[in-house]
């Protein structure tokens, strides 16, 4: 029988007679990772996953895939697959493969994979691995992370860390309440018995705000040059000195910034006029090969090849600027994640945008959303938002403004609740037959614009009136939308319509039930019981309006009272009415979202909050015919 290394064996038994729970695709038996840092960066880990295939849809999960590049190699990987009844059997060497990464128009990486696997993984399987990655710090980041668990049960895992004599270690984590700390001079490690299978909840937070994970980094607090800090304004200061020097305009950049801004005296319009042709035309092409991945290229190279990723674009957009005499900063964005404010590190981000002091410009209107307490924010990446906007998931994010004397760690502005408004109107006449046809208008206003107008520039002219008819597809079976308009105004866009559907009420004996609200769904309000893991997230802050009148068959009656309605909690409120007036009745409701983290804490009152939000969104009204059916 081909033999188990120790610790594969020992992570077996340990897993034996636990039952995860009946909704995991795997159960991860063993995962560790073992870090010695050198003086200079570089690092060397040693893995071992281990983990037991629950589902045959789970099987991919069975794959090994590891990035590597020229600075980040794989060494020494084996692989096992345990079969019950069979011997174990080896990883293939023919089935170790590295293949391309992620590529696509205007993204080029020298990021690769390193893929592993055997071929016939099975439901029931365990299946495991081991290896060292040996990796190169091109930039002095020495930065390390390690999940302990997403969602997938755990068996056991472990993480640990040697640095150099007299370097000490800077640690970041999030999620560790089960997980154990022990340090021995310069020696760390985290452990963890069996952590349970994490169950999806409703209204709970991003995914990425769950993991059980910590980052650690390595640094010598007697070595000037190391590019791990100790305060913000250092990382500032490192970071504008490696963004300033290519933000240098050279005579084309010079010459046509001079025609752009030819008879523009006002500097926020020719900020507006210079800041949009970077914008919208210079292609984003991201190429992160080499110091690319960090390094801006030169604005003069940028503008010479009408392309560049964002700290290319950003580079570029400063100079052009510069030769405006307008002042700039770069600014470190990070897309998709969690700045950690306590660990002073500018590789913790993974975009750039640009940051005007607003004292550069004193026409800016202040309520525009891109406009915080000091800066205005620009990012010439993004085609989509409009002039004065951010992309709504940056908001009320950390940014790291470089300057040469050094900034502070400082938040995007917030999103307010009104700056992201949806007003629905409707007029809808019923018909006897059940048959409904409706007059429609949905205004988006502020962010929510943003939102439809960038999304109806991807979908194309021609899948517009589709995109009506799934507004209100989850409340009318087969829509059919006519006299589609789409008007753009000042900071909203406004899309009507005509639409008509059959069978839209339930016949219950001789009464009839008509949903007040046919454009949102049922269902998307529910909340569930109180015995939670995770704190209470409504979404982003948001208010949504309301407003539809029904015009009833001649004679029908309404067998319903009329019915006002309030609810609110710490992140959101509710008011809805029900008003009927001879044959007609007009539904109303007005929901407000502040975007608040909720606690564990409050989650009776949320709960009661969402019961009767979808109490308002759901309600039916009885009707009673005049002796005319559905039929007629």
């Amino acid at each position: 029988m081909t033999a188990q290394p120790k610790w594969l064996k020992q992570a077996i038994e340990k897993s034996e007679g636990i039952e995860p729970d009946r909704r995991a695709d795997v159960l991860v038996i063993h995962r560790s990772a073992e870090v010695k840092i050198s003086r200079d960066g570089d690092s060397k880990t040693h893995w071992r996953r281990a983990l037991k295939i629950l589902r045959p849809s789970a099987v991919e999960r069975g794959f090994l895939e590891v990035p590597v590049r020229d600075t980040r190699k794989v060494k020494n990987l084996k692989g096992w697959l345990i079969r019950p009844g069979e011997e174990t059997r080896l990883l293939d060497k023919n089935l170790i493969v590295e293949i391309s990464g992620e590529m696509a128009a205007g993204y080029y990486s020298d990021d690769r994979k390193l893929g592993a696997g055997f071929l016939d993984i099975r439901a029931g399987d365990i299946v495991a691995y081991e290896f060292d990655i040996e990796n190169k710090d091109e930039f002095g980041a020495g930065h390390h992370g390690f999940v302990f668990q997403d969602k997938d049960p755990v068996v056991t895992t472990s993480y640990k860390v040697e640095i150099p004599a007299k370097h000490k270690l800077h640690i970041s984590g999030q999620n560790l309440g089960p997980v154990t700390f022990q340090q021995e001079k310069r020696r760390y490690r985290w452990t963890s018995g069996y952590l349970p299978y994490r169950e999806d909840e409703p209204f709970m937070p991003p995914g990425p705000t769950l993991y059980r994970e910590v980052v650690v980094a390595s640094y010598d607090p007697d070595d000037s040059e190391e590019r791990l800090y100790k305060t913000w304004e250092e990382a500032s200061r490192w970071m504008y000195s490696i963004c300033d020097p290519p933000a240098t305009p050279g005579d084309s950049i010079r010459k046509t910034v001079g025609d752009l801004i030819s008879g523009i005296d006002e500097p926020l319009e020719q900020l507006r006029t210079i800041a949009e042709f970077v914008r919208d035309k210079v292609r984003y092409v991201g190429i992160w090969i080499g110091p690319g991945r960090i390094l801006p290229r030169p604005a003069e190279k940028t503008f010479h090849n009408k392309y560049g990723d964002c700290k290319d674009k950003v580079a570029l957009t400063r100079a052009m600027l510069a030769a405006a005499g307008i002042p700039t900063a770069p600014a470190l964005a990070l897309v998709g994640g969690v700045v950690d404010s306590t660990f002073p590190s500018p590789f913790q981000f993974n975009h750039v945008i640009l940051a005007i002091p607003q004292s550069a410009v004193p026409s800016l209107d202040r309520s525009l959303r891109a406009v915080g307490e000091e800066w205005f924010f620009f990012d010439p990446t993004d085609e989509r938002t409009p002039f004065g906007s951010l992309d709504l998931r940056a908001y009320n994010t950390f940014v790291l403004v470089g300057s040469e004397e050094g900034e502070a760690l400082c938040r995007l502005p917030s999103i307010k609740p009104e700056q992201r408004l949806r007003r629905n109107t409707a007029v809808a006449t019923l018909n006897p037959n059940g048959s409904i046809e409706a007059n429609v208008r949905i205004t988006d206003y502020g962010a929510y614009a943003d939102e439809t107008q960038a999304y109806l520039n991807d979908i194309g002219e021609k899948k517009q009136t589709e995109y009506a008819e799934y507004l209100v597809s989850d409340c009318l079976r087969n829509p059919v939308v006519s006299e589609l308009q789409i008007v753009p105004g000042n900071d909203s866009l406004s899309i009507s319509f005509r639409v008509t559907a059959d069978n839209y009420f339930a016949q219950v004996g001789e009464l009839y039930l008509l949903k007040a609200d046919f454009i949102h769904s049922d269902g998307s309000h529910f909340f569930g019981d109180c015995d939670r893991t995770y704190p209470i997230w409504l979404g982003r802050p948001r208010n949504i309006e309301l407003d539809i009148t029904w015009k009833l068959p001649t004679g029908w009656q309404i067998d319903d009272s009329p019915n006002d309605i309030q609810s609110s909690c710490a992140a959101a409120d509710i008011t809805g009415s029900l008003t009927i007036e001879n044959a007609s009745l007009r539904h109303r409701w007005r929901l407000h979202y502040n975007g608040d983290m909720l606690p564990l804490d409050s989650c009776g009152s949320a709960r009661t909050f969402v019961d009767n939000t979808r109490a308002v969104v759901e309600k039916r009204i009885m009707l009673i015919s005049n002796g005319s059916t559905s039929n007629d």
